[in-house]
């Protein structure tokens, strides 16, 4: 589902889902969002994150490796 910066707010307080692709041309925007998404996720229990950027030379593996980890 995509949602602008205008709405997540309202959205992450209905409900959260299990991960979040924040991409935009704005780095400000872009790191508003993540805090939003962030503090949400640690009013409501979460105390783990992960973090993956997407560059050139990136380790497709790892994210793999993350994805199949049961913890």
């Amino acid at each position: 589902m995509q949602l602008y910066a205008d709405k997540l707010e309202a959205q992450l307080k209905k409900t959260m889902v299990s991960s979040y692709l924040i991409a935009g041309d704005d780095i400000l925007l872009q790191n508003d969002a993540c805090d939003l998404v962030r503090n949400t996720a640690s009013k409501n229990g979460f105390a783990e994150r992960e973090r993956h950027h997407q560059e050139s030379g990136f380790e497709w593996q790892s994210l793999l490796e993350s994805c199949n980890s049961l913890s």
